[in-house]
């Protein structure tokens, strides 16, 4: 029975190829478009859910306030990691991460020189499920200057040669690789290309700072924790180790814990260490997404019903011979059906083009393999039973509803009931279109004005030169006098840091 309503269906749609080709169009571009939304917020509520232990892991940041100004820091003090770990029971490990800046490293005379370097504590591959592909995990990282380093970074520097045992100089230390690890993916909150060994820096490791908040900080509860009684908790470090400092200032310092798995979409911190999303933009893309669902359907039941006519003899010719109206209803829904397995069929194949096209343009990291996760399987299949559903109930209910004897007489099809439900379905797509023309002007003209905006200088006079090493940074006031001395350069001047990098108190 169903093979043989697709089949009438098929027919049908091979007899009205412009009908079937404006409204495969119609469903398929509300199709692409929600697709590739939905890939993006797909990899946007993915971000740190591969670690196994993710449940329980928690970054702390502090909340700062001064009398005149305030703070919110993704970073702590050195010493609360390890105190946590010693004085609260329900602290089963931690890790630091310590960012260590643009490093260069050095071997066989060629200068390599990476940003994502970090100094952190032997128990990172407890806490992080970071794929380590040579080395022991328990062992990497608990001799001093010991790194690990990424897949990537290890096939830059070594090539196809085994890295471990070999030896990578900095302008301080000499390190020995002792292993080597997956790139971490890119729906990272942090993601490093070298991890050092924190005992390999004394006065990192032993640090009993509590005025520096320059770390971050990742602690890993017992299972039997609750987090909102570790977080209240905290106020006792504060009491006892951290008021001492700041209370003098009439400054107040305040912990907050984190879930790791929420950090990119919930943290509101400054200092993260990647660019971080907001869960406002998923549910506002989301929104979106069905929107184009809506109009796309609308459309297609604007257009069924506005061939009624052409439709109301076949409809009385099969009630003549005997067709009841539940069948008709599933002949037009298998029409709708047909429809849209073949939008959804071309929707896909225009993703997996466009995908890599929209990475490069928007420095987004959409997968295509994320089409193949159940979620979104699920997902492809709730469309096309909704798509479906949508556009096709109404013109299958309200044409199977012609009378043949009204029909076959030629008489006017139309009431006034299925006349303001028309209008309303078209109010309602003009509606829908007209907020997403506006939204989409509003956006273009915020991007334009990013790039029209005067930044205060003039960029495309201004050339940064990186001093990477201290000797270097030493003979600047001889770099400075020399550059001065010609006369295509107006002025020299130093900074620790680019415009726009870093974070700290004004």
């Amino acid at each position: 029975m169903i093979k043989n309503y697709l089949t009438v269906a098929f027919r049908h749609l091979l007899r009205q190829p412009s009908y079937a080709l404006l409204n495969i169009l119609g469903l398929t571009i509300g199709i692409v478009s929600s697709l590739l939304i939905l890939l993006y917020v797909s990899n946007e509520l993915s971000f740190d859910n591969y670690h196994k232990n993710g449940d329980r892991l928690y970054r702390i940041s502090s909340d700062i306030s001064e009398p005149d100004n305030s703070f919110r820091w993704a970073t702590t003090q050195l010493p609360l990691g390890r105190t946590l770990a010693t004085e609260f029971s329900e602290v089963e490990s931690y890790v630091r991460f310590v960012d260590a800046g643009r490093v260069k490293f050095e071997r066989n005379d060629q200068n390599y020189f990476e940003e994502e370097v970090y100094i952190v504590d032997s128990t990172v591959f407890d806490l992080f499920s970071y794929n380590l592909i040579s080395g022991d995990p328990k062992k990497v990282l608990e001799t001093p200057n010991s790194i690990v380093i990424n897949q990537s970074l290890a096939k830059r520097i070594f090539g196809n040669g085994n890295p471990l045992g070999e030896l990578l100089e900095t302008e301080q230390r000499t390190y020995q690789v002792t292993g080597v690890f997956e790139d971490v993916p890119d729906n990272s909150h942090i993601q490093p290309r070298a991890l050092i060994a924190i005992n390999s820096i004394p006065d990192l490791n032993n640090a009993t700072n509590w005025g520096s908040f320059n770390i971050y900080t990742y602690v890993l509860l017992t299972e039997s924790a609750q987090p909102k009684e570790v977080e209240a908790k905290l106020t006792d470090i504060i009491d006892k180790y951290v008021a001492v400092i700041f209370d003098q200032f009439n400054i107040t310092i305040k912990y907050e814990m984190i879930a790791v798995p929420e950090i990119h979409l919930y943290s509101t911190f400054l200092g993260e260490p990647e660019p971080l999303g907001d869960m406002k933009y998923i549910y506002i893309f989301s929104a979106i997404a069905l929107f184009l669902i809506v109009i796309a359907c609308i459309n297609y039941m604007n257009l069924s019903t506005a061939r009624s006519m052409k439709r109301s003899l076949e409809v009385g010719i099969r009630k003549v011979l005997g067709a009841h109206r539940s069948s008709l209803v599933r002949q037009f829904l298998s029409e709708s059906i047909l429809i849209t397995i073949v939008s959804v069929a071309i929707a896909l194949i225009l993703v997996i083009i466009l995908v890599p096209v929209l990475n490069d343009l928007l420095s987004t990291n959409m997968l295509i393999g994320n089409l193949l996760s159940p979620q979104i399987l699920l997902t492809i299949v709730g469309i096309i039973l909704l798509t479906s559903v949508l556009s096709g109930s109404y013109p299958a209910f309200y044409l199977s509803a012609f009378k043949p004897a009204v029909v076959l007489k030629g008489r006017n099809t139309k009431n006034s009931g299925n006349s303001l439900l028309r209008k309303f379905l078209v109010g309602v797509q003009f509606a829908l279109s007209i907020f997403m023309l506006v939204g989409t002007l509003i956006i273009y003209n915020q991007m334009k004005f990013l790039e029209e905006k005067d930044l205060g200088f003039d960029k495309e006079r201004i050339v940064r030169l990186a001093l990477n090493n201290q000797s270097q940074r030493d003979k600047w006031s001889v770099l400075k006098t020399k550059l001065m001395q010609s006369s295509e350069i107006e002025s020299v001047a130093s900074s620790n840091s680019s415009p726009g990098q870093g974070y700290a108190k004004t």
